[in-house]
């Protein structure tokens, strides 16, 4: 009977401490699955954030781009109306001319202004387009930037 006491007690001791080691276990584990999740809850969290940050850089590089096609859009209008009306000016006066020589002469000044006009006008775009691409690409540049950094830690 003392041996049977014994052996229970025993039992019951071993029964207790194994448990008393499984609630440990299921504790740690439930412990680390709450880790876990908070990880990927904060992981989704920064990816959702990275994701607005892409899409409204997105969308100001689309807003500099259509201001930009509006810009060029009127400076190539403006020239093609003053092109059109130095022309018909150019035409007028050529009409007045009392000789061939004169009519060479007008002529030639006209084409001269033509071309210095359409050299200037080339620059013009050219800074426009220039200063557009460098305002289109920073909103994009800088949440490569930003990717970047995330990537090296």
């Amino acid at each position: 009977m003392a041996e049977d006491n014994a052996l229970m007690t025993a039992a019951e001791t071993m029964l207790a401490e194994t448990s008393r080691a499984g609630s440990e276990a299921r504790e740690a584990v439930e412990r680390v699955a709450q880790e876990q999740a908070e990880r990927v809850a904060t992981g989704v969290t920064e990816v959702t954030k990275m994701s607005q940050q892409a899409f409204d850089a997105l969308v100001a590089s689309s807003r500099v781009t259509a201001k930009a096609v509006e810009a060029v859009n009127a400076e190539l209008v403006a020239f093609s109306k003053r092109h059109y009306e130095e022309g018909v000016a150019a035409a007028k006066d050529a009409l007045h001319a009392r000789s061939l020589s004169e009519l060479l002469e007008k002529q030639s000044r006209h084409q001269k202004a033509v071309l210095e006009d359409g050299v200037d006008e080339i620059v013009r775009l050219n800074d426009l387009l220039s200063g557009a691409m460098v305002d289109a690409f920073a909103p994009l540049s800088d949440r490569m930037q930003a990717a970047a950094r995330i990537g090296r830690s």
